[in-house]
């Protein structure tokens, strides 16, 4: 038996609810940005809010907002960029460090609770 889609949102009914809509769809955005990149460089804790809202699913991001919109994405990109490298100087600091079998000895197998 397979569930049935909730129905979408209602959306904005004008061109001007669009554009207030979509201005506070991009400030959200920009705040994801700003909280991973605080993750990245601060270790602070990312923020989970799906986007863009559903509402504004499959609905065009107003022609005044676009620069505003790739201008985000392109910070985006440039976050995911610094995302990689973070992983990869991680991955090259653990693969770097000698593995000391001995820093971690084994308990012996004998009880010490007789």
């Amino acid at each position: 038996m397979s569930a049935t889609p909730a129905p979408p949102a209602p959306g904005p009914r004008d061109e001007a609810e669009l554009a207030r809509a979509w201005a506070a769809a991009l400030d959200q955005f920009e705040e994801h940005l700003a909280s991973y990149r605080r993750v990245l460089t601060d270790d602070g804790e990312p923020t989970e809010a799906p986007w863009p809202p559903a509402e504004l699913a499959g609905r065009p991001v107003p022609r005044a907002l676009v620069p505003r919109a790739r201008e985000l994405l392109a910070r985006a990109s440039l976050l995911e960029s610094d995302l990689q490298e973070r992983q990869n100087a991680m991955r090259t600091l653990a693969l770097s460090r000698p593995r000391h079998p001995q820093a971690h000895p084994r308990p012996s197998r004998r009880s010490t609770l007789l």
